[in-house]
C-alpha cells in the first residue's frame, strides 16, 4: 500500500465516509468531509501512523485540500 492509500484510509476512518478512497483528488474541506474537530483527529492518527509530530497551526487548507494533497505533504515531512 502506497502513501496515499494509507492517507485515504486514514481519513475515511476519521471522516466516517469512503468517498476519498475511490476519488484521492475530492476537495475534503469544499465538500464537508472535513471540519475544524476532524482535522484535529486527522492530525493526531497521522502523527500515530507515520511518526511526525503535526500541529494545527500548520495545517492550510489548500495545502490539505485532498487525499493526495496531504499525501505530498506528508511525504515531504517524513523525508526531512
Amino acid at each position: 500500500m502506497d502513501l496515499g492509500e494509507r492517507v485515504a484510509e486514514i481519513i475515511a476512518r476519521v471522516a466516517d465516509t469512503d468517498v476519498v478512497i475511490g476519488d484521492r483528488e475530492v476537495r475534503l474541506y469544499d465538500r464537508g468531509i472535513l471540519d475544524s474537530i476532524a482535522t484535529v483527529e486527522l492530525l493526531l492518527e497521522l502523527s500515530r501512523e507515520f511518526g511526525v509530530e503535526l500541529s494545527p497551526a500548520e495545517v492550510d487548507r489548500e495545502e490539505w485540500a485532498t487525499p493526495n494533497r496531504i499525501a505530498q505533504y506528508l511525504e515531504q515531512r517524513i523525508a526531512r
